[in-house]
């Protein structure tokens, strides 16, 4: 038995992951993961060579299925939300760090749902009250709203994207930021001598926080002795470590060389 399909093939999203899709009765069905077929392939955890040849294979197992007669229709139409998030992995190709954000927020919104009325939401159900609540519920600020908004929309962007459904994330209106001003300290080398009496490496974190520009909390704290450059005059880190996503070259102010002593390349400057 030979399914009607038509228009098998390999395609691609804007932002890169690859997908299986086809027709069967006029209505389009896309995959990126062989899941509904019984099987782990999951060409988008990796990139480059890798995923494209497994997407070739996805692909391939796509047509002999559909060639025995295989029809998605039933397990396209059914899946709960939570199900689909718990199947959830991020692209292997976003910094190891937001990879980790990304984790947290889907076994947040997880443990969400499993508390609500709503645990046998489908995920073709899913609307924009239900992110709403979900995000008022779950923080604090909002800031927090925002930042949160943006990693659910990511992670519901990859599977509603597979089953050519809507992402409601986009209905959502960001929350609106109060600025706060920050005035300028008077005596900034009084208050430096003070941290470094406190700590030496928050110390030595504020040195590279205003004297070459760097964030603290991924770029300095992530910091290895293999990132300066011979000569100590420059700090280099890969877009896989900063949030814009592009590789950053920075002076290295002669000022905090006082405070280094160079070690192992594979060493963290601040625990070694």
């Amino acid at each position: 038995m030979v399914s009607n399909y038509s228009k098998l093939r390999l395609s691609e999203y804007s932002s890169g992951r690859q997908f299986v899709s086809f027709y069967i009765s006029n209505k389009r069905y896309r995959f990126s993961n062989g899941y509904a077929l019984g099987s782990n392939l999951k060409p988008n955890l990796y990139d480059g060579e890798k995923r494209h040849k497994e997407a070739l294979d996805l692909l391939a197992l796509f047509k002999k299925h559909l060639d025995m007669g295989w029809n998605p229709s039933i397990i396209i139409s059914n899946p709960s939300l939570i199900d689909s998030l718990k199947a959830y992995s991020p692209p292997l190709e976003l910094s190891p760090d937001y990879q980790t954000e990304l984790i947290r927020s889907r076994d947040k919104i997880v443990k969400y749902i499993s508390n609500q009325q709503w645990k046998g939401l489908k995920i073709e159900r899913l609307d924009k009250y239900h992110i709403t609540k979900y995000l008022e519920r779950t923080t604090n600020n909002h800031s927090g709203f925002n930042h949160e908004k943006a990693r659910v929309s990511s992670i519901l962007g990859s599977l509603l994207d597979d089953l050519d459904l809507p992402n409601p994330c986009r209905n959502i209106k960001p929350k609106k930021v109060k600025p706060t001003l920050h005035k300028p300290f008077r005596d900034v080398n009084s208050l430096l001598e003070d941290i470094k009496a406190f700590n030496e490496n928050l110390f030595l974190c504020c040195l590279f926080t205003y004297g070459c520009l760097l964030r603290p909390h991924q770029e300095i704290r992530n910091l290895k002795w293999g990132d300066f450059s011979e000569d100590m005059k420059h700090i280099s880190l890969s877009g896989k470590r900063n949030k814009s996503g592009r590789n950053r070259i920075v002076p290295l102010n002669p000022y905090i060389l006082q405070y280094l002593k160079k070690g192992l390349d594979t060493d963290n400057i601040f625990t070694g």
